[in-house]
């Protein structure tokens, strides 16, 4: 027990050995394990019930050692043996059975809190947020809220009057755009709308770009891996992301992904992943296509 609880996995393998070299039957040590176990558990999780077979003193012992671990950790720790007493009633090979249960209890992994997590996942956003905005991402444009108040940054946006120079009196709004030009500022304001609501979404679409527009359908072109084009197939999110077009893009109610957009680029460049590996110190194994709603894998 105390190997486990210290994560000793040496000292918890010469354990058996030693039961091994003195003709100890492992099944029976796997139940004892179990049982030291199950009663560890019920003075940590319910100090007023402990066991009634225990004395004052083992109870004390058990409380003193579950200072060392949490619930979880024993749930765990649990669960290894209650498998590996199983299987060692049926294996050839009961020694390795219960080898391998004590080297995963003692390896255990170290569990954190949901609310940990949480924090861990709003840095990240937060993280997602900034590069967003800067280091190989377009630039977002400022939105002009009024024709009475300059852009930060940049100055009037909108022409004065050639009869009173700098009178804000006599400011005149500037000439439609070009329908190109108007459909790539449509698109910038798209994507800093989706950025404020959902940044991973927002910071996917950054990267893309619109292509034509015919007919109420934008098409637009992706990065080109299968992550982006999953995201944007989500219901929810093609809705969110058709309703911003609609408020943006003049003459736009849906956006289309292009068909040569999704492309076989590294799936592991993407800031998302990149970020969601950073935060859960993971690594990225498999990559498939998302099949379609209702169909089956």
């Amino acid at each position: 027990m105390d190997a486990l609880l210290a994560r000793d996995t040496a000292a918890a393998l010469e354990v058996i050995d030693q039961a091994v070299q003195e003709g100890q039957e492992l099944g029976w040590l796997a139940r004892e394990v179990i049982e030291a176990l199950r009663q560890l558990l019920i003075v940590k999780a319910a100090p007023a019930g402990a066991p009634p077979e225990l004395t004052p003193a083992e109870v004390e012992e058990a409380r003193r050692r579950g200072e060392r671990v949490n619930i979880d950790e024993l749930l765990f720790l649990l669960r290894a043996f209650l498998e590996a007493e199983g299987e060692i009633r049926r294996s050839p090979h009961p020694r390795v059975e219960l080898e391998i249960a004590a080297a995963r209890a003692a390896r255990r992994p170290e569990l954190v809190t949901v609310e940990s997590i949480l924090e861990r996942v709003g840095a990240a956003e937060a993280r997602l947020r900034r590069m967003a905005f800067s280091g190989g991402m377009a630039k977002p444009v400022a939105v002009q809220e009024s024709l009475l108040e300059p852009i930060a940054g940049g100055g009037s946006s909108v022409p004065t009057s050639p009869d009173a120079p700098g009178a804000s009196s006599d400011r005149l709004p500037q000439p439609p755009p070009q329908p190109e030009e108007g459909l790539e500022a449509g698109w910038r304001r798209v994507v800093e709308e989706l950025m404020q609501k959902k940044p991973v979404l927002g910071t996917v679409l950054n990267q893309s770009r619109p292509l034509s527009l015919k007919d109420g359908e934008l098409q637009v072109s992706l990065a080109g891996n299968h992550f982006h084009t999953e995201l944007l197939a989500d219901r929810a999110n093609r809705e969110m992301v058709n309703q911003a077009v609609r408020r943006h893009v003049p003459g736009a109610l849906r956006v289309e992904p292009s068909r040569d957009s999704a492309g076989a680029g590294g799936i592991e460049q993407d800031p998302a992943v990149q970020a969601a590996l950073e935060v859960f110190e993971g690594e990225v194994v498999a990559v498939r296509p998302r099949g379609r709603e209702g169909e089956k894998p």
